[in-house]
């Protein structure tokens, strides 16, 4: 999340859409799950992992609640997943140190659904 703050290209989008799109994609991650559209429209904090974790009678929805589809979401996490390509070193050494628990060194981060996402927008040939 913190990588998002220095991307250029994720400007223009809403922090809560960011934050969102983040947080789908560490549980997509996590769980090694892909998008699963949940009935309830939920927002996205279910979308990816809702029926495998929670019945959906334990979730309840508010109007104030925004709600986001895989359309919406896909470009911000590809940005965040293309994020730590390498071009950040030093958020990625903050967060290697024990007292941050090591999370950049999480085997995820390296996982085909990251690599998958983040695909489109690398430059490789």
């Amino acid at each position: 999340m913190e990588l998002t703050l220095l991307d250029y290209e994720l400007v223009h989008y809403r922090p809560l859409r960011v934050a969102a799109a983040s947080l789908c994609l560490s549980h997509c991650c996590w769980m090694g799950l892909p998008w699963v559209s949940c009935p309830l429209s939920c927002p996205a904090l279910c979308c990816c992992w809702l029926e495998k974790s929670l019945p959906l009678s334990s979730v309840t929805h508010s109007s104030s609640t925004p709600t986001y589809d895989e359309a919406t979401l896909r470009p911000i996490m590809q940005h965040v997943a293309r994020t730590g390509d390498g071009e950040r070193k030093a958020v990625k050494k903050k967060y290697s140190s024990s007292k941050l628990m090591k999370i950049s060194l999480l085997p995820q981060l390296r996982s085909s659904i990251i690599q998958k996402l983040a695909a489109p927008l690398l430059n490789d040939p």
